[in-house]
């Protein structure tokens, strides 16, 4: 499904994100998030002929909130009807009263809701990307929002009471999403293949 940026009326973006440790000490670390991002993002250069000029990587002490989000917006800035745009993210995930967040580097577990990257953030990116007639949005999100503990999950011990996060996406012609898990799952790294499951297969 995905499209082919060497077509010559394509003009294909990337952004990718992983983060392993977190300045939080409390947030327990994960293993292949960051390895996982650039494996894909490599796969993306490599198979879609992504030039290095529109591929935007962050990880680890670089996948700040903030940064993430100023890194969004030169990609918006730079698209158009032609574009293709590959959005992909490895770690935590969680789920509070406040709604779904993806953790960032620097997320306060605390303050998420000031600090860390809110599922509902990246359903408004994918509705901005689409209102400058980009061609295409693919988000892969490989974390889970469930607040079950283990795997790529923080747990908060509070429950969401909120909609699972890929029902929040604006899904329409054009948008495609996929991820790790469900509301009710957890995404797990697997020692064995060096990855996160989900990436892996």
């Amino acid at each position: 499904v995905l499209c082919d940026g060497r077509d010559a009326s394509t003009r294909a973006f990337e952004l990718v994100g992983g983060v392993n440790q977190f300045r939080d000490s409390n947030i327990p670390a994960l293993r292949f998030a960051e390895r996982d991002a650039r494996e894909v993002s490599r796969y993306f250069r490599d198979n879609l002929d992504i030039p290095g000029d529109r591929v935007l990587s962050l990880y680890g002490k670089d996948a700040t909130t903030t940064r993430i989000r100023a890194s969004f917006d030169s990609l918006r800035n730079r698209t158009d009807r032609d574009a293709v745009v590959y959005i992909y993210f490895s770690t935590h995930g969680a789920a509070v009263a406040s709604g779904q967040y993806i953790m960032t580097f620097d997320t306060d577990p605390d303050r998420k809701f000031a600090t860390a990257l809110p599922a509902s953030d990246l359903a408004n990116w994918m509705a901005m990307l689409q209102a400058t007639g980009t061609r295409s949005v693919f988000l892969i999100v490989d974390t889970c929002y469930s607040g079950a503990s283990g795997g790529k999950s923080l747990n908060t011990g509070a429950k969401s009471g909120v909609s699972p996060f890929y029902e929040q996406l604006v899904q329409s012609r054009g948008q495609f999403v996929l991820t790790a898990s469900t509301e009710t799952q957890i995404a797990q790294e697997v020692e064995r293949y060096r990855h996160g499951l989900f990436t892996y297969f």
